[in-house]
């Protein structure tokens, strides 16, 4: 579900910058931060509330209100992606390593 929502904002982005002004979007970015923002941190442990305080042009504002943090959970899950990234990051090292010995091998 994160990842969709991941790619759904991406997507957006995408159309976005193609087709609009920056006053639109600011506009769509800060509806989607406003909308987005508190279920995705709150996985986390992080409970916030989020009130779009000023908005005029390209411009914008974002307030957030740190209500409450489950210590506990939100370590857990920034280790989990500690360990996630540093294993993406070994495999990747670990795959440009291979092409170079291919490329040293038949090159």
């Amino acid at each position: 579900k994160a990842a969709a929502q991941g790619n759904l904002v991406k997507l957006a982005g995408l159309a976005l910058a193609s087709d609009f002004t920056p006053r639109r979007i600011a506009v769509q970015l800060s509806n989607d931060l406003y909308r987005l923002l508190t279920p995705r941190l709150k996985r986390r442990g992080v409970f916030i509330e989020t009130e779009i305080e000023y908005r005029v042009g390209a411009y914008f504002v974002l307030a957030v209100n740190v209500l409450r943090v489950d210590w506990r959970r939100l370590v857990k899950m920034t280790n989990r992606d500690v360990l996630e990234r540093r294993a993406k990051w070994i495999k990747e090292a670990e795959s440009e390593e291979g092409k170079e010995a291919t490329l040293r091998y038949f090159g």
